[in-house]
């Protein structure tokens, strides 16, 4: 094409009535307009149609020379009118510069694309430049086109997408504004799990131990009015828990704790436990159970807590029915599931609303709270438990007819979360702190040993920073004939423990200065304590934390009094061993006893039989040393109606520590009562104290001399 030409194509624009418009092609119809109510001539009515658009059109020639263009194009791009673009380089005057800022030559744009390949290109992440030099992002559709087979130019249409963009970036900010919010929630009631069930542990605990008077004293009254307290104040904490546990998932802070069980007894388990759910409605419940169900490697409480979920959710559902709990062990894939099936004959669920029950705080009808109470969080957790686990949970239900739920989840299950408690750092202690640290670890010592009856009983130290919470552990355990010495927090519960070398440890997690968690690798990095058996008795109750540190067993508040006793007695040991000396010379008793002392015995005295049967009729004692000479009642007589007699000592090892001349008969007479005699005619103390030490050695009771027995 000539220069002249060139100019002479510049002088056509969509602006004047007469447009140029490209030769008839063989893809576009001719236009009939004997049905319009004007007569607009054809090249006026295309004129009329382009301006009328509100997105950007302009032609370009096979060189990328503007040909045409529409006044929205114009306008979007800056100019003052379309005669300003007529004959330019389109990509030169509004497409030289990539969105990153660098240079865009004109054989890489994709809108030529359309004259290389003769093909349409969309692209929606560009930039175009105004008359001013700004820019704006763009999108914008390429096509060719074709007259007579032959490729003539190409039409591009454009749309300022500025407001899109902010509106889609207004739309993210909300979005993440709105996760933010919602991720504060979740990790402020997950972080709150302490402030709001202590008050709840309180509550419960005092009212079952009031209950517990009440009972005793005949009080039947009372004891109702507490036992509905005590059943209020469970309810009021599960509703807390469920909103709490849905926060900690929601947080990331929930963790599994993977174990070993079978099915069949954690099924049975199940079965008894949710039959009192089945009373107010009057509905039992079948449990059954395939042979060969097996073993499963998951989180047994959340399973537990799935089945009682849907358990409980069945029998509120369902009157005079059956609910009916079937587990199973399916293989797929190579893989073996464990499938539980839940279902009733409630009241069923319209196929409507069966995708809202597994939605937090929603419910199948907004009635169903007012009918049959509920937060609608249960289904909600027990889907969320399912996922953690890698499963799935289901419903079917037929409205009137009734629901069957479906789990399944792998029969062992990976661990995913590892979102345990970050390790607690224990903060520098000034002397000043250490110092009243020690002032009350020795209180507490000294307390505890102005109790002569407690060194009878195995002794456990509570450690928590909560007062109701020590109180209330402290009575029951008292009650149930523990000697009980308490910490209010890390620090002091440690000083306490090299003190009194108690038998057994109850910790608290959530403590201020030191948290439970540091006090508990404390007491494990330390080879004086690292064997005393330790109980995490906290808010938290995270097993996994407390295995992992070595604790024994994680009980969660509010304890369960008979699940506590249990633990209790299987723990605890008494470390502090009694020890009965009976001689008649002052002398001798207080060497012996000052000997045992340095072992860590416990030492009481008698100077004669009929004082130590006084005494062993009352206690048991780890240990008598039994001299044969004395006043009032011999040794002799005294082992007779010990060993005759059923007190708390009758069984307890004695051995004889006498300057009696033994005969034959008298041995034989004394080796059927004693474990070991010791012979301290004509020997000094300290030959008779290592034969001592041998003879209770031998018999199984060992001392050592740094204090340990």
């Amino acid at each position: 094409m000539t220069k002249n030409k060139e100019r002479k194509a510049k002088t056509v624009s969509p602006s004047k009535a007469k447009m140029k418009m490209p030769h008839k092609s063989t893809a576009s119809p001719k236009t009939d307009t004997s049905d319009l109510p004007l007569q607009i001539p054809p090249e006026e009515l295309a004129h009329l149609l382009l301006n009328s658009s509100g997105e950007g059109i302009y032609g370009i020639d096979t060189k990328g020379d503007a040909i045409f263009v529409n006044a929205a194009c114009a306008r979007i791009l800056g100019f003052a009118s379309e005669d300003e673009l007529m004959g330019k380089h389109m990509h030169n005057l509004i497409h030289h510069t990539r969105p990153d800022g660098s240079p865009y030559p004109a054989e890489e744009c994709q809108i030529y694309q359309a004259l290389r390949e003769k093909k349409g290109t969309h692209v929606d992440d560009e930039v175009l430049f105004r008359a001013d030099g700004t820019s704006f992002p763009a999108e914008y559709w390429s096509y060719p086109m074709i007259r007579d087979g032959e490729l003539v130019g190409a039409v591009i249409t454009l749309i300022d997408i500025t407001d899109r963009l902010q509106m889609h970036e207004d739309m993210i900010a909300a979005r993440k504004q709105a996760e933010s919010a919602n991720k504060a929630k979740s990790a402020f009631l997950a972080n709150m799990s302490h402030e709001l069930r202590t008050p709840m542990n309180a509550i419960i605990g005092y009212s079952e131990m009031l209950a517990e008077d009440a009972e005793d004293e005949g009080l039947d009254d009372m004891l109702q009015d507490l036992n509905k307290i005590t059943a209020a104040g469970r309810h009021l904490l599960s509703l807390i828990n469920d909103v709490l546990d849905l926060s900690k998932i929601e947080a990331g802070k929930m963790d599994l704790h993977l174990e070993t069980f079978s099915l069949i007894e954690m099924l049975d388990e199940v079965s008894s436990t949710a039959a009192s759910l089945l009373e107010k409605n009057d509905n039992k419940l079948v449990c059954s159970v395939s042979e060969d169900v097996g073993e499963m490697h998951a989180d047994m409480t959340k399973i537990r807590q799935i089945l009682f979920n849907l358990i409980s959710n069945a029998a509120k559902f369902t009157k005079d029915g059956t609910i009916t709990l079937q587990g199973s062990r399916e293989l797929r894939n190579g893989l073996e599931w464990i499938r539980f099936v839940v279902s009733d004959t409630g009241i069923g669920i319209p196929d409507d609303k069966i995708d809202l029950i597994f939605k937090e705080f929603s419910q199948a009808d907004e009635t169903t709270t007012r009918d049959f109470g509920g937060t609608g969080l249960g289904l909600a957790l027990t889907r969320r438990f399912c996922e953690m686990m890698g499963g799935t949970i289901s419903v079917e239900s037929e409205p009137g007819v009734g629901s069957r739920f479906f789990v399944e989840v792998p029969a062992v299950v990976e661990k995913k979360l590892e979102n345990l408690e970050k390790e607690a750092v224990i903060e520098e202690r000034s002397a000043h702190t250490e110092a009243l640290d020690e002032a009350s670890a020795g209180s507490a010592a000294a307390t505890f040993k102005g109790k002569a009856n407690d060194f009878a009983k195995t002794m456990v130290l509570v450690i928590d920073d909560e007062a109701d919470a020590r109180d209330l552990l402290r009575r029951h355990l008292e009650s149930e004939g523990y000697a009980v010495v308490t910490a209010r927090d890390g620090h002091e519960g440690l000083a306490v423990a090299a003190s009194l070398r108690p038998s057994l440890i109850t910790l608290d997690a959530m403590m201020p200065r030191m948290d439970g968690w540091a006090t508990l690798r404390q007491l494990k990095a330390n080879p004086e304590l690292k064997h005393i058996p330790v109980v995490m008795v906290s808010i938290v109750g995270d097993k996994t934390m407390s295995y992992a540190l070595g604790a024994v067993e994680a009980l969660q508040k509010p304890v369960n009094r008979k699940r506590l006793d249990a633990v209790v007695a299987r723990y605890a040991q008494s470390p502090v061993k009694t020890a009965l000396v009976v001689e008649d010379d002052p002398a001798a008793r207080s060497i012996v006893k000052r000997y045992l002392e340095s072992a860590n015995w416990h030492v009481e005295e008698a100077q004669n039989g009929a004082v130590a049967a006084d005494k062993a009729s009352t206690r048991s004692f780890g240990l008598i040393l039994l001299d044969l000479m004395m006043p009032v009642m011999d040794g002799f007589e005294f082992l007779q109606q010990l060993r005759q007699g059923n007190g708390p000592s009758a069984k307890s090892p004695v051995v004889v520590v006498t300057a009696k001349d033994l005969s034959a008969e008298d041995r034989e007479r004394l080796l059927q009562s004693v474990e070991h005699v010791v012979s301290k005619s004509g020997r000094d103390i300290e030959e008779v104290i290592t034969d001592v030490r041998k003879s209770l050695t031998t018999i199984g009771v060992e001392t050592t001399s740094d204090g340990n027995a």
